[in-house]
């Protein structure tokens, strides 16, 4: 990835552009009436400050790298530095997925009309989408590391999220929840194990995560709902089409997010070898229980209408069981 810098700009005019978001987050003007107290992240709390020797940032023994072997065995310091970036990294990789989701909804919508309610609905959710990417940039800076994101071929094809979302509503929806519930799980997973443990998770990783789980719970019902209207209403080869594509779908979008690229991977300093061995299609099946049991409600793999072609892609791709 190559990485973009404005620090070479004049420092007068970064300093007034640092005033501008000050005061865009200081009063924000609504288009509706009724919006409750909004809670912000105090970013300067001494509660939230990131140390880079904080035990905190090791990543647990039963989450992501931190149940390989190669990890455990890390000295504690290791353990740290590579724990900090795998959670700058992931959130990096999140802000990125948000950006080409709302790339998407924003041109779908352009061609609907005004009073469309779906569309209202679509478009508040991509500017909770821009906040979360806002938030996810903000927690990589606290950090102090500049983590790689996703993969460039990702960044490359992104902005055909917008041609899917206006032509192929229902593949894009189905895109959109690959990548969210396998995060929002992730996330998830996290935050019941501090609930356990206090000290598992950092507390502003934490706030992080609680405020993305809050919203995307909408995003995703909304996304779930939207797609039953559309899948009933495609015809039989387009229905048999969607099953195969939607396994696919899945896998891919699970992998941009919790896989690290060959890039990341370097500069942690994890083992291509290890890389392989943890984050394979069948570490991915878990994520996707949501995804399988969608599925087959959909008609597109099990259940009442079953799909032979769309089980038998799940099956093919080692993901049609979560264990």
């Amino acid at each position: 990835m190559e990485r973009v810098s404005t620090k070479a700009t004049g420092p007068d005019y970064l300093t007034k552009v640092g005033r501008w978001s000050d005061a865009s987050v200081r009063k924000i003007n609504v288009p509706f009436a009724g919006t409750e107290k909004v809670m912000g992240i105090d970013w300067d709390s001494d509660e939230y400050r990131v140390d880079q020797n904080d035990e905190r940032w090791i990543i647990p023994d039963n989450f992501d790298i931190g149940g390989h072997e190669w990890y455990q065995n890390l000295p504690r310091e290791e353990k740290i530095r590579i724990g900090l970036y795998r959670y700058a990294q992931v959130a990096r990789v999140g802000s990125e997925f948000e950006n080409a989701l709302s790339i998407g909804v924003n041109y779908a919508g352009m061609a609907t009309r005004s009073d469309d309610e779906i569309t209202r609905y679509a478009f508040h959710e991509a500017e909770e989408e821009h906040r979360h990417v806002l938030m996810f940039r903000q927690f990589v800076t606290q950090t102090g590391v500049e983590p790689m994101g996703a993969p460039d071929w990702f960044r490359s094809v992104a902005w055909l999220t917008a041609p899917v979302a206006r032509k192929a509503k229902a593949a894009f929806w189905w895109l959109v929840l690959s990548g969210e519930e396998p995060i929002d799980k992730m996330q998830r997973d996290l935050i019941k194990m501090n609930k356990t443990d206090a000290d598992t998770v950092h507390p502003l990783m934490e706030r992080v995560m609680k405020v993305h789980v809050e919203e995307e719970a909408r995003h995703i019902n909304f996304a779930d709902s939207s797609l039953k209207e559309m899948i009933d209403s495609l015809g039989p080869v387009e229905r048999q089409a969607m099953a195969v594509a939607a396994p696919v779908a899945s896998l891919i979008a699970a992998k941009v997010i919790v896989k690290p690229s060959r890039a990341s991977l370097k500069e942690m300093g994890v083992p291509q070898k290890v890389a392989n061995e943890l984050w394979t299609n069948e570490y991915m099946a878990p994520l996707l229980a949501n995804a399988r049991e969608r599925a087959d409600a959909l008609g597109l793999r099990d259940g009442e209408r079953k799909s032979l072609l769309g089980k038998a892609a799940w099956r093919l791709l080692r993901i049609d069981e979560g264990k």
